[in-house]
């Protein structure tokens, strides 16, 4: 039993080199993400005058000259009616790479937004960055803090992890070894 336990020990830490460092958030690629928010049982309620969101990228893997960030605005949850495509690369560069905060108010066309279920879709077509965490509020005026939600990555639903996979095949391969010498 302890031979099988230091094989898989063993092999896990190969994953690990091989595989490279765990991410703290996810990773924005070409594939789209889209993050849904309903604000509708936050206090102040719905409907809103406008919708502030940011988004916080790892300082380790920032948005940099060369990436490229589409975001996509849905007036409904899980990526449904979309209302605007926009290349917003230039402004998160100019701020560093690190955080994106537009405020969606004063244009008709994202009044589906307004009654608090939206979603935001993030794709990187060049590059890549890692995203730590998107924040949207629903408010009232420019200064007012609103009704905020937070969307940490847990929350997000990813593919399995490389590291994961290569682990279980060599727990495999490592318990076929041990049969085949028996």
């Amino acid at each position: 039993m302890t031979q099988i336990v230091r094989k898989l020990a063993a092999g896990a830490f190969l994953a690990i080199l091989l595989c490279g460092p765990v991410r703290a958030g996810i990773l924005l690629t070409s594939t789209e993400m889209v993050f849904s928010f309903d604000l509708t049982s936050l206090t102040p309620t719905p409907p809103y005058t406008g919708i502030k969101w940011s988004v916080v990228f790892d300082a380790a893997d920032p948005v940099n000259l060369g990436d490229q960030l589409t975001t996509r605005t849905y007036g409904d949850l899980s990526g449904v009616d979309l209302l605007q495509v926009r290349d917003d690369t230039a402004l998160i560069i100019t701020s560093g790479g690190l955080l994106y905060g537009p405020l969606i108010t004063a244009n008709p066309i994202f009044d589906p937004m307004l009654d608090g279920k939206f979603s935001i879709g993030l794709q990187m077509p060049a590059g890549s960055a890692e995203m730590l965490s998107m924040t949207a509020c629903g408010v009232f005026s420019l200064t007012d803090g609103g009704a905020c939600l937070t969307v940490p990555t847990a929350t997000q639903t990813p593919e399995p992890e490389s590291a994961s996979l290569v682990v279980m095949a060599l727990a495999l391969l490592g318990f076929a070894v041990d049969r085949r010498k028996r």
